[in-house]
């Protein structure tokens, strides 16, 4: 998001698509995931295998105030505060949905982004108020996160077993409200 709180219009996607390229995404890097629910290794991907499998790499950096973390897909860069950093490496769940979410740009806007950026055409901006959920970065890239933390098909199952939110949280490493949100979101998903 740029300081002047306006996001980029990226192109319309539905939340059963972007959780298709959640699952494909699983399925090239964490196959395991999808067998048996568990944390996503959110600091393995950003330390090793974020460079390997897109070419970005990890800057630690200070941000501007409020400013958690960013993606710079001119640069290839995924940007972590020091304080967002540490979190992640000690497993605090909202810094880890913060360093997936980055991921999920890289995953839904770096190429779309960059190619722009590169051809020097105008990528144009607006308030969020004024962008449908469907074409924010921002909404896609929670959505995404989201399907990267929770898989759909395992969040179907606990659903319909009837698993707590506080024992989906734990089983993924997640924060309860994050857990929250992915159970009244499902549907979108399906």
């Amino acid at each position: 998001m740029s300081h002047d709180g306006k996001v980029p219009v990226v192109p319309a996607m539905s939340w059963a698509k972007i959780g298709n390229i959640a699952q494909l995404f699983l399925q090239r890097t964490y196959p395991d995931l999808l067998r048996e629910p568990g944390p996503f290794p959110v600091e393995e991907f950003i330390e090793y295998r974020m460079r390997q499998a897109w070419g970005f790499k990890l800057a630690i950096q200070e941000l501007p105030e409020g400013i958690e973390a960013a993606m710079d897909p001119k640069e290839k860069l995924v940007i972590l505060s020091p304080e967002t950093y540490e979190d992640i490496t000690n497993g605090v769940p909202r810094a880890r949905f913060t360093g997936v979410h980055e991921i999920a740009h890289v995953i839904l806007h770096a190429k779309y982004l960059r190619h722009r950026i590169l051809d020097g055409e105008k990528i144009m901006q607006l308030n969020r108020g004024n962008i449908k959920p469907y074409r924010d970065p921002e909404c896609q890239a929670n959505a995404c996160a989201a399907a990267l933390l929770m898989p759909t098909h395992h969040m179907a199952k606990m659903v319909a077993e009837r698993v707590s939110i506080f024992s989906i949280a734990d089983t993924f490493n997640v924060s309860f409200e994050a857990a929250g949100y992915r159970v009244d979101g499902l549907h979108k998903y399906l």
